[in-house]
């Protein structure tokens, strides 16, 4: 089934037909997020709209694009990183050599999603940068694969956080005796590995602070929590509910925050709790949550993930598998556009803060494209 969208009415009720065998079948869906008026919205730029295919999800093929406006690239860096990250993964005792765990993650190649997004950091700067990528996904397998002893623990999830944050907090590694990292020996690997990360940046940071980036880590862990409580009660979230923590759950605050100390941008604390700027980094985040939730489905699909905006779709509204993914579409496809609209000010302010969000945007969906991390 291909899931066919021309960009936008200007209407919050939008019609698409669905071509399905020898006909089309035209329905309407509403999206559940609010969608400015005013401004024109995007005229469906045949170089704007990206391309996807989801394959077999569940016995029906899906397909679709996705409406991305900003440029792609490729940091020239990008192959020192990747031999770089290969070995660090070991070095750090965050993966085995001989294990499965390292072979999917060499074959995810999380250096090309930074190269995507990180595009004029120097050698050691995308280094860095994807040491810290490479630990968000080694923690997220962790504590949230299926397979995984925390996945749908919470308390022991929440065990591990506060190590995590003694290290965030005070700088110091948790002692072995701690009765999480005797039971989880990898624990301590992630401390001592983040704490190295930590103290990079701070030698980097000109005034050294990074209190942005911790408090945006503080974040990701607390909404660990709540993914996990889902998944011990089976709990498909709301969309209010899902749209709230799906925010912080996504890491993507963090990795903004890491390039805005690597490029020294400064951002007034007036500026940050405007509401024109949160609203530009919300939208921001949401759109690369959304095109990652649409890519992961059918790998999430098998191992009963909830967490998901096209699963949160398909329970709220009552959809079908195909409706659900179109409104997902049309969902991430706004987010994009009211970014645009949200940032236009902060972009003449902070041109290299925005623009390293737009290679964010950009470089997920086209890392998602190639990455075989979802398949």
């Amino acid at each position: 089934m291909i899931l066919n969208h021309p960009h936008r009415n200007s209407s919050n009720l939008l019609s698409f037909p669905i071509y399905s065998g020898h006909f089309f079948i035209k329905f309407k869906v509403i999206s559940s997020l609010s969608m400015p008026h005013k401004a024109e919205k995007p005229k469906g730029n045949p170089e704007h709209s990206i391309p996807f295919d989801l394959g077999q999800v569940e016995g029906v093929p899906l397909a679709g694009t996705l409406y991305c406006p900003f440029s792609n690239g490729i940091n020239p860096n990008y192959e020192t990183a990747r031999e770089h990250i290969k070995t660090w993964v070991l070095e750090k005792n965050l993966l085995k050599a001989d294990s499965k765990e390292y072979q999917k993650f060499i074959k995810a190649d999380f250096a090309r999603l930074c190269a995507f997004t990180y595009r004029s950091e120097t050698a050691d700067q995308l280094k860095l940068v994807s040491e810290f990528v490479a630990w968000l996904f080694c923690h997220d397998d962790f504590r949230d694969d299926p397979n995984s002893p925390l996945c749908n623990d919470p308390e022991k999830i929440k065990a591990m956080n506060d190590v995590l944050k003694l290290v965030l907090k005070y700088g110091i590694t948790p002692s072995v005796d701690t009765q999480v990292i005797k039971e989880f020996p990898l624990i301590a690997a992630l401390c001592k590995s983040m704490l190295e990360i930590l103290n990079q940046l701070i030698l980097i940071s000109k005034n050294n602070d990074i209190s942005d980036f911790i408090e945006s880590l503080d974040q990701y862990f607390q909404a660990n929590i709540w993914e996990a409580e889902n998944r011990k009660s089976g709990t498909v979230p709301t969309v209010l509910d899902y749209e709230n923590w799906r925010y912080f759950t996504s890491a993507v605050i963090p990795t903004y925050e890491i390039g805005f100390i690597l490029r020294d941008i400064s951002i007034s604390k007036e500026d940050r709790k405007s509401p024109g700027f949160l609203t530009a980094i919300k939208k921001s985040c949401n759109s690369i949550c959304f095109t990652n939730d649409i890519f992961s489905l059918k790998k999430e699909k098998k191992d009963g993930v909830h967490e998901n905006i096209v699963v949160v779709y398909e329970n709220q509204d009552q959809l079908t598998l195909p409706s659900a993914l179109v409104k997902a579409i049309v969902t991430q496809d706004n987010e994009v556009w009211q970014f645009q609209q949200h940032c236009l000010h902060f972009k003449e302010k902070y041109p290299n803060a925005i623009e390293l969000i737009e290679s964010w945007i950009r470089g997920n969906l086209d890392w998602s494209l190639g990455t075989v991390r979802y398949k």
